[in-house]
């Protein structure tokens, strides 16, 4: 599992939920064999108050990736493409 900051906050990260394609699925739950990627601002984290999601690090740029079992040429392209519509 990783993370990243994602510029243009809480809208980019809708953003790149919305063109994020397979082999990522969107998703709140991250123990599964696929590849889940999550905007915590607006999906795991949407009911906190902006402030307490920031003491806890999860700023509206928040982006939170889970590996699974697919190819990883295949996840990078995928999060590439995504991101270059960002």
């Amino acid at each position: 599992m990783l993370w990243f900051e994602i510029l243009g906050g809480v809208e980019a990260g809708k953003k790149l939920m919305n063109v994020c394609q397979r082999p990522w699925s969107l998703c709140e739950n991250l123990g599964a064999t696929e590849s889940i990627i999550t905007a915590c601002a607006v999906m795991t984290h949407a009911n906190m108050l902006k402030e307490d999601r920031l003491k806890v690090g999860i700023t509206d740029g928040f982006i939170r990736v889970s590996c699974g079992i697919e190819d990883k040429e295949d996840l990078i392209r995928a999060l590439k493409i995504a991101l270059d519509q960002i």
